[in-house]
């Protein structure tokens, strides 16, 4: 499913993210990754000379960043990435590998891995693994696509984002996927992309100097700029502040970072990007001949001994990261095995027969402004359906949800039965959203204070918006008996979502928790069967270990491996693989936590695209 945002940019409706969560592909799955094999032809060094130093300043703290990609702050030796694929190791740093870029790719961004490696990720999108550094497969959320200019990688570095130029973002492994950026929000091309100290979010930035922050990233106001092109970003370790690099050598402060100095006006290159001092009291700035400028306390250990050949230019700076070295056991006595997860008990009354593949449809499949579906954009066959009823809680209406009912009534090749979704989200300051959660089964919240009136607002919000979507979905001639609702998404800064930077939800997941709750106590009211989109990981991000009342409900799990079928394509792994999610006993990549959240029960599998080709471009769903 597109996300919520571009549905709305698309034609004012949101839709459910069919990339939720920040699942990964199954370790297990056989998916065929787009991980390279560490290269052996890169260029090992350790010569150069060292770069200036600037001039101390006051203490700041550390970050990460350089170049369009997120890097751990640096301290001692490094590697300098070059555009066509060369690594070079300076100050003691070594390069493990060197990266064959094919015709018209260059290397465009880098990050560093725990316990001794890197990831080069290339202008197609398409990432590259060295040394230590996990080898990611394809992404669960998004596709590697021509035109990136940059990577972040989470800090335990077991997920990564990859950014276009255009603000698309696919995401790997572990990492937090946010929902698309808004049309019309960008002030020009995305120059890179930064992690959040926490992994919890990222900033894109442009060219042209915006900083776009989604899930837990801060966004600050007040950074001076001199008309250069903005081309590299570093946070601060709290996360509260960061600096801006532009491509003259210029270096700017925002929140609570500290300037230090700049590069003297007009360089003899322009500048590739910033990265922070491990000590949080300086920073390196590189540029793109490879110099290497110390400021503040932060120490250089060299630079190029000589610029790359004409027309390579230096696009990274990667922190020299040391192997991990095993730490002895403190005694023979052997480490406990983790206890197995209970037994998944069967939740009674799952309406879907055992292997049946069908789709999941919204107003994407709607013509602009229209009431009526795309025919061609359809599949002509289909086992089940799921039918989005409204991009939010308080409005986004689905406009041609009748004529998709009526698309699922024609096609269905069985009698497993039609389901309807409805995406969740946090209330807004909008009009429309403070009229809603104003009143309800929690009360007139006007009259709470604190806490209490927060917690009233949310679920007076999600169970209103609940009774209003059952309201559009019965005047559409949608009455059927099982809804799924969508939770998915970015966390703000604050009590309310912040939809213009794609974070739908509460910073709190306690009040979170009061907005899914109140909307399926709306639906239990009904006499609704009521069900969760979601993943085990973005679930636990919005609502944490919360399980809802009033009995265990079933799942729609999101991002499970792709399989043939229903795609086609060659080396995928069959539909048996699908058993352990059905299970609750899988994993996604580079995360502990198996497929099960809220206490549920998985009814449903999405197998979302991701880069392959998805048949009609909808995403195909399995029956367990």
């Amino acid at each position: 499913m597109p996300s919520p945002a571009a549905a709305a940019a698309a034609s004012g409706a949101a839709t459910s993210g069919g990339t939720s969560g920040t699942t990964g592909t199954s370790g297990t799955s056989g998916t065929s990754g787009t991980s390279g094999t560490s290269g052996t032809s890169g260029t090992s060094g350790t010569s150069g000379t060292s770069g200036t130093t600037g001039t101390s300043g006051t203490t700041g703290t550390s970050g990460s960043g350089v170049g369009g990609s997120a890097l751990s702050e640096v301290t001692g030796p490094y590697e300098l990435v070059e555009s066509d694929g060369a690594v070079v190791g300076v100050g003691g740093g070594v390069s493990r590998g060197a990266l064959q870029v094919p015709a018209g790719v260059t290397v465009v961004g880098a990050a560093a891995a725990p316990g001794g490696g890197y990831w080069l990720v290339g202008s197609n999108g398409v990432v590259h693994a060295f040394g230590s550094a996990t080898r990611f497969g394809t992404p669960w959320a998004g596709s590697p696509a021509a035109g990136a200019v940059g990577m972040a990688a989470t800090p335990d570095g077991r997920g990564a984002w990859v950014v276009t130029g255009s603000g698309a973002v696919a995401s790997y492994g572990d990492a937090l996927s946010c929902p698309a950026v808004a049309a019309g929000t960008l002030s020009g091309p995305v120059a890179g992309i930064v992690g959040t100290p926490d992994g919890g979010g990222y900033w894109l930035f442009t060219s042209s100097g915006q900083v776009v922050p989604f899930g837990d990233a801060l966004a600050f106001a007040g950074a001076a700029t001199d008309g250069s092109a903005l081309v590299g970003m570093a946070p601060t370790a709290d996360g509260r502040g960061y600096w801006l690099t532009y491509a003259d050598g210029f270096v700017a402060a925002a929140g609570d970072a500290v300037t230090y100095g700049s590069l003297p006006a007009a360089p003899l290159t322009p500048v590739s990007g910033v990265v922070a001092a491990a000590n949080g009291e300086g920073y390196l700035v590189v540029t793109q001949a490879g110099q290497v400028t110390a400021f503040g306390q932060a120490s250089s250990e060299g630079s190029l001994g000589a610029p790359p050949p004409g027309g390579v230019t230096v696009v990274a700076i990667v922190p020299a990261t040391s192997p991990a070295t095993p730490t002895p056991a403190p005694s023979p006595t052997p480490a406990p095995t983790p206890a197995p997860l209970p037994p998944l008990v069967p939740l009674k009354g799952d309406p879907f027969a055992h292997g049946s593949i069908g789709y999941d449809v919204s107003n994407f499949q709607c013509k602009r402004h229209d009431r009526t579906v795309r025919q061609a954009a359809l599949p002509k066959s289909t086992a089940l359906t799921v039918v989005e009823v409204a991009g939010w809680l308080d409005g986004a209406t689905n406009s041609c949800l009748s004529s998709l009912l009526g698309w699922a009534s024609a096609a269905a090749t069985r009698h497993d039965p039609d389901s309807l979704y409805l995406f969740l989200n946090a209330p807004t300051t909008a009009p429309g959203a403070v009229r809603q959660d104003a009143t309800g089964p929690a009360g007139t919240c006007a009259r709470l204070v604190g806490a209490s009136q927060a917690g009233c607002r949310a679920y007076n919000y999600g169970y209103n918006g609940a009774v209003q979507a059952m309201r559009y979905a019965a005047s559409q001639g949608a009455r059927l008996p099982l809804w799924w609702l969508d939770v998915e998404g970015g966390r703000s800064n604050g009590e309310y979502a912040q939809f213009s930077a794609g974070n739908y939800w509460s910073t709190s997941k306690a009040l979170n928790d009061r907005t899914i709750q109140g909307a399926i106590d709306a639906l239990h009211k009904a006499k609704e069967t009521v069900g969760l989109y979601s993943s085990s990981i973005q679930y636990a991000n919005i609502a944490g270990s919360y399980v809802p009342s009033g009995g265990r409900l079933p799942l729609w799990v999101a991002g499970v491996p792709w399989t043939s079928p229903p795609y086609t394509e060659k080396g995928l792994p069959s539909r048996a693989i699908l058993s352990a999610w059905c299970a609750g006993t899988a994993h996604y990549a580079g995360s502990k936590l198996a497929d099960r959240f809220a206490g549920g029960v998985p009814w449903l599998l999405q197998e979302t695209p991701g880069s392959l080709p998805s048949p009609y471009g909808i995403d195909p769903d399995y029956a367990c």
